[in-house]
């Protein structure tokens, strides 16, 4: 076949398929060029990890609790000593005192009080603190995990440089890691004069 009719024979076929709508199969119909469109990729989606849960515990407890009268140094003899059975260390005297179940007197002004448990834990983290109107220190073991001044002792607590004040302030230890067991806490207050307040309290979290 010569050049010519191979040449008409393309063209006719070329006709045929632009007649038949193909006009976007085949660029030389004069149809337009079909650019693929890139799919975008979607961002992962960042994740945050929730903060530790704080859980707010009270000191309840079998508390030892002896009762020192006309000292805020716990001086001398307690006139009370008595076991409080799953009590929590929150007392508000007002412009009073403990009661004394002997006799029924009221213990105003002047005094201090010494509390000690071994309570049990579970293992993680923990903070104490001290809602107090006047005076306090907190330990655990022996060695002071909660005081106006820090006093380290090894032994048994020492009564430190206590002060008055006028109204109710609260205070929290840092953060403290505890093994699974039971840890002895001791909690020494003092009132010198006026309204009687002292609230003893701890949290636990997971993660500091």
């Amino acid at each position: 076949m010569r050049n010519r009719e191979k040449t008409a024979l393309m063209f006719l076929a070329m006709i045929g398929i632009c007649s038949l709508g193909l006009a976007v199969l085949s660029p030389s119909c004069g149809g337009p060029t079909v650019t693929p469109v890139a799919t975008a990729t979607p961002a992962p989606t960042a994740t945050t990890t929730p903060a530790p849960a704080v859980v707010v515990m009270e000191s309840r407890a079998r508390w030892s609790q002896a009762i020192f009268a006309n000292t805020t140094q716990m001086e001398g003899f307690p006139i009370s000593v008595k076991i409080l059975e799953n009590t929590a260390i929150d007392f508000d005297w007002g412009e009073g005192g403990p009661t004394l179940e002997d006799n029924n007197r009221m213990v105003v002004n002047n005094f201090s009080i010494m509390w000690q448990a071994t309570p049990p834990f579970t293992a993680g983290w923990y903070r104490f603190c001290v809602r107090v109107d006047d005076g306090f220190q907190a330990y655990m073991h022996g060695i002071v995990v909660l005081a106006e001044k820090p006093v380290y002792v090894v032994d048994h607590p020492l009564i430190g440089a206590w002060e008055s004040r006028p109204a109710p302030e609260t205070f929290c230890s840092s953060w403290l890691e505890l093994d699974e067991g039971a840890h002895t806490l001791e909690l020494a207050y003092f009132n010198k004069a006026g309204p009687a307040l002292v609230k003893f309290w701890w949290e636990f979290s997971t993660a500091p």
